[in-house]
C-alpha cells in the first residue's frame, strides 16, 4: 500500500500542474476578514449570565447581511477566548456594518477587532472596543 501511495503521489510531482487560464472561483477569491476576540473573563458575571453569544451572533449577522457587506462565519470558543470569524470583499466596509453593535452590545466591552485586508497574513490593524 506504501508502494501505491508513493507511485501516485511522485506521479503528481513529476509534472507541475498547469494553471494557465486557472480562475479561481468565486467564492475562492481573496476575502477580506474582521475578527472579533471577546473578553471571556474579565466582564462583570451580570453581563456573562444576561447575555449570551447566540443572540451576539444573530445580531452581528443581521447588521452584515442588512449591509451586504459580507458573512457570519463562526466562532472558536474555549475557556479563556471566544472569537467570530466575519469575511467579506471589504473589510472596512463590514467593520462599518458591525461597529453599532459592537459598540453597543455589552459582551462586546474590552473586545479587540482585528480588520484584516485580505487572506491570512495580509496586513490588518487592531482596534480595542471601548463602551461608554
Amino acid at each position: 500500500m506504501k508502494l501505491l501511495s508513493r507511485l501516485v503521489f511522485s506521479k503528481f510531482l513529476q509534472s507541475p500542474p498547469n494553471y494557465q487560464g486557472f480562475v479561481k472561483p468565486a467564492d475562492e477569491t481573496e476575502k477580506h476578514a474582521v475578527l472579533i476576540d471577546l473578553d471571556a473573563t474579565g466582564l462583570s458575571a451580570e453581563v456573562y449570565e444576561e447575555y449570551d453569544l447566540w443572540s451576539l451572533e444573530d445580531e452581528l449577522e443581521a447588521a452584515v447581511s442588512a449591509a451586504a457587506a459580507g458573512e457570519f462565519d463562526g466562532n472558536e470558543c474555549g475557556p479563556d477566548a471566544v472569537r467570530l470569524f466575519l469575511y467579506g470583499p471589504d473589510a472596512e466596509e463590514l467593520f462599518l456594518a458591525l461597529e453599532p453593535v459592537l459598540s453597543a452590545h455589552p459582551l462586546c466591552q474590552n473586545a479587540t477587532v482585528v480588520i484584516r485586508f485580505g487572506d491570512f497574513g495580509a496586513p490588518s490593524r487592531e482596534i480595542r472596543i471601548q463602551q461608554k
